[in-house]
């Protein structure tokens, strides 16, 4: 068994750029993948793509995908565990989760199809920041990577590689995302028109002179 003290949170950090098209099972899941030294969980949709890990020297070397049941399970048994330690250990077959008398075990599987997720977040690390003229980005995915922290944790860092290149997400040195932008079409593929537009707009209301307060 490895003790892993805060597996809540590395699952709270994924679940919500799990798949949802039922259509598309290597992506309604979690991967969980083990290299001897550290424990990483990663999810996507094709459109926003986290990865978190721990520290967990000696778990061994290792792979299984928690597709939505499984998540729900292991879900339910970190609640249980709230600030508690979960152990875990893979025998080859099956991933056992235990929480002091409580344990799971789920069964070892190898979704076809789940994407290579460590070439996308090199390329996206070895691409130079750029400043991009404009980025387009849909607001409730943009929520996904914030909607547990608690207030005093480790801030967002976001830098931008292009207007049709994944934005790089990054808190602390356990966690990576990458969130793709929204592909607007535009006469020429001339952002600039739209930019114009938003900054003509609001400078004329800014300027404008203040209307008289009712009384």
């Amino acid at each position: 068994m490895t003790e892993i003290p805060d597996f809540r949170d590395l699952v709270q950090d994924v679940t919500p750029h799990m798949g949802r098209d039922e259509t598309l099972p290597m992506l309604c899941g979690i991967k969980v993948e083990a290299d001897d030294r550290h424990l990483y969980l990663v999810a996507t949709d094709r459109y926003t793509l986290a990865v978190t890990r721990r520290a967990a020297p000696g778990i061994g070397t290792w792979t299984t995908f928690l597709d939505t049941d499984d998540v729900k399970a292991i879900t339910a048994l970190g609640r249980i565990a709230r600030l508690r330690r979960i152990d875990l250990e893979h025998d080859g077959h099956h991933l056992t989760a235990r929480v002091g008398t409580h344990a799971l075990t789920l069964d070892t599987k190898d979704v076809e199809g789940v994407p290579s997720w460590r070439p996308l977040v090199r390329k996206a690390l070895a691409a130079k920041p750029q400043d991009a003229p404009q980025i387009v980005l849909n607001a409730r995915m943009l929520a996904r990577w914030g909607h547990h922290l608690r207030w005093g944790e480790e801030p967002l860092l976001m830098w931008a590689t292009g207007p049709r290149t994944p934005l790089v997400i990054v808190r602390g040195e356990d966690f990576v995302g990458l969130h793709m932008p929204v592909r607007v079409s535009l006469p020429d593929e001339d952002e600039r028109p739209r930019r114009d537009a938003a900054r003509t707009a609001w400078t004329q209301a800014l300027t404008a002179e203040r209307p008289a307060l009712a009384a």
